[in-house]
C-alpha cells in the first residue's frame, strides 16, 4: 500500500511537470497578443486531461490513505484505551 502511495506520488509529480508545459505553451502561443482556434483547443484538451488524471490521482490517494486513516483511529483509541486503564 505504501508503495502505491509512493507511485501516485511520483505520478503527481511528473504531472505538475506537464502542468509547468501547459503554462509554457499557453504563454507562447498568447505572446503574441491572439491564440489560434486549433491551438486554444489544443490547450483547452491538455488541462482537461491534466485535471481528469489530477482526479484520478486524488481518488486512488484517498482509497489507499483510507487503510491508514482507518489504522490510526484504532491505535489512538488502543492508547486511549491504554490510559484509560493505567
Amino acid at each position: 500500500m505504501k508503495k502505491d502511495l509512493n507511485e501516485l506520488k511520483k505520478l503527481r509529480a511528473s504531472l505538475r511537470k506537464i502542468e509547468d508545459t501547459y503554462d509554457h505553451y499557453k504563454k507562447f502561443f498568447g505572446a503574441d497578443g491572439t491564440m489560434r482556434k486549433e491551438e486554444n483547443v489544443a490547450l483547452e484538451k491538455m488541462k482537461g486531461s491534466i485535471s481528469d488524471i489530477n482526479a484520478e490521482i486524488d481518488q486512488q490517494e484517498e482509497k489507499l490513505s483510507f487503510g491508514n486513516s482507518f489504522s490510526n483511529v484504532i491505535n489512538k483509541s488502543k492508547e486511549a484505551f491504554s490510559d484509560t486503564i493505567s
